[in-house]
């Protein structure tokens, strides 16, 4: 499939997403055939929004992977942080 094939469905889905039609932004996601970071996540979130929450887990794990290094360790610092009184 092109690249500006693969963009349209994105945005697509992106408009499905913000109108609240989740399961059609999650097929042209789907459709898309990309695996990034951005696509991930949205297919999570169509997941999350479509009570499909254990695919939404794996999506989510699936994307963490793709971090690179220095951002996976940044956010793992800030969703484990602790107020002060805990350190």
């Amino acid at each position: 499939m092109p690249e500006s094939q693969k963009k349209e469905l994105f945005s697509a889905g992106i408009t499905y997403m913000v109108s609240g039609e989740y399961a059609f932004a999650f097929s042209c996601f789907t459709q898309a055939g990309k695996s990034d970071l951005p696509t991930l996540y949205n297919k999570a979130l169509c997941c999350y929004y479509l009570s499909l929450y254990n695919d939404c887990r794996s999506l989510l794990l699936e994307a963490e992977r793709l971090l690179p290094p220095e951002e996976h360790n940044r956010y793992l610092y800030q969703r484990c942080r602790f107020p002060a009184p805990f350190l």
